[in-house]
């Protein structure tokens, strides 16, 4: 991708430094910085502790001798089995989540990080979330407590202690979820996107492209296509849907207005005026402020990089 046209120099004035002008020297410290091989030492000898913690607990709870003492193994036997439900569930959906990122090629220390905090965490909420039903439902949703990501479970766990603890000055988010507004947001690729940080269509629209790539895996041309979608829903919010029958996706094809509004061909101009004002009476706003926008969005340069990236594409 670095190699294609004008791509390295764009990323490089736009994200990059001076001291930046190796491609390759570029390329091994974004990479390195995130997926180097001594980074992955820890979380995997963090989650094999873990997972070997759990298959003990696990075994021991079933009645398998594994010559632990007397008093250990009596602890163990005493935990309920929406415990033992809590911690297989989270074992399974760790270990389907690790499968699935790997298929992928998307599996980040982090992550593995993730599924050994998902472990701990299960069994010790699998109780509470199951404890208003009744006992032979209580397992089964045991059992499901653990396919939730770990924010998910940090969230309900922030839930029920502000609400028991009567914590009503804590403040909530600004904004709400608006990634979903975005062509192309399924639920698969919403929790990707969640997973490595970018949560609102704000967090796209300044993405370093490069380092999501690096981050998510996700097809390069998608990656383009989500932040130019993100940056014209920056302009137009929901309304954004509006403008696709229009042939505007996004601010690149917003932007690309301009250059037939200054063409000299007489035909061209005034079908550039005729759709400013077709998506003036769709956006209920004044022709001059959608010239406005137009320009604001030809002249932006996070659209000029993405412009540029597109075409390398």
């Amino acid at each position: 991708i670095m190699s294609r046209g004008g791509t390295f120099k764009e990323y490089l004035r736009a994200f990059g430094s001076v001291a930046d002008q190796d491609s390759e020297k570029t390329l091994d410290g974004l990479f390195f910085q995130t997926f180097g091989r001594t980074k992955y030492y820890f979380p995997l000898a963090t989650l094999v502790l873990v997972s070997v913690v759990a298959m003990v607990i696990v075994l021991t709870r079933a009645g398998f001798d594994l010559g632990l003492p007397d008093l250990l193994s009596k602890q163990i036997h005493s935990l309920g089995l929406n415990v033992i439900a809590g911690l297989g569930g989270a074992f399974i959906w760790g270990t389907y989540d690790a499968l699935r990122r790997y298929e992928t090629i998307d599996l980040a220390p982090a992550d593995l990080h993730y599924i050994s905090l998902r472990l701990v965490l299960a069994p010790i909420l699998a109780p509470m979330v199951t404890a208003a039903f009744t006992d032979s439902l209580q397992p089964v949703l045991a059992f499901g407590v653990g396919a939730f990501p770990v924010a998910t479970l940090l969230n309900f766990i922030k839930g029920q202690a502000r609400t028991k603890l009567n914590i009503t000055g804590l403040s909530e988010p600004a904004e709400g979820p608006t990634l979903q507004y975005l062509q192309g947001i399924t639920p698969t690729m919403l929790q990707r996107l969640k997973d490595s940080g970018f949560e609102s269509v704000e967090h796209l629209a300044g993405a370093d492209p490069i380092k999501m790539l690096l981050k998510t895996n996700i097809e390069w041309k998608v990656i383009l296509d989500l932040m130019d979608q993100a940056i014209l829903f920056g302009y137009v919010g929901e309304k954004i849907a509006k403008l696709r029958p229009l042939g505007i996706r996004g601010a690149i094809e917003l932007a690309t207005i301009q250059n037939s509004l200054e063409s000299g061909e007489v035909q061209e101009a005034q079908r550039a005026r005729n759709l400013v004002s077709y998506a003036a009476k769709v956006l209920e706003q004044d022709e001059s402020a959608v010239l406005n926008m137009i320009v604001e969005t030809y002249e932006d340069v996070q659209v000029n990089f993405l412009w540029s990236l597109w075409g390398d594409a």
